[in-house]
């Protein structure tokens, strides 16, 4: 199981240690994790997206033609939980958990 307290020298060697699975998966890579993360973590993001007003819930943006029906959570609106999970999704552990799981690099090192 991840949590915010993982550092990235434990989540880098989680991702090597699953690359194998993912890259030897069929028909295409991929991996399933059971209790990726803890529940009560995602219980309370889930609580405070459900509490949110629908009309400022997301905020629709349209880069370009394949851009329809896409949608944002406005960062002013989620709660604590949710933007402390965003975060840390959009970590550098994190992001180096992927790199390793997946092979793909965000750059040449």
């Amino acid at each position: 199981m991840i949590n915010y307290q993982t550092d990235r020298n434990v989540l880098t060697r989680l991702g090597g240690e699953e690359h194998s699975t993912y890259a030897n998966n069929t028909p295409f890579s991929h991996i399933v994790i059971d209790e990726f993360f803890d529940r009560q973590t995602l219980e309370s993001v889930l609580a405070e997206v459900d509490a949110l007003d629908r009309s400022k819930r997301y905020a629709k943006f349209l880069d370009r033609e394949t851009g329809h029906n896409k949608f944002a959570f406005l960062p002013d609106v989620v709660g604590s939980n949710t933007a402390r999970l965003t975060q840390h999704l959009n970590s550098g552990p994190f992001l180096a958990y992927l790199e390793k799981l997946t092979g793909i690099f965000e750059f040449d090192r």
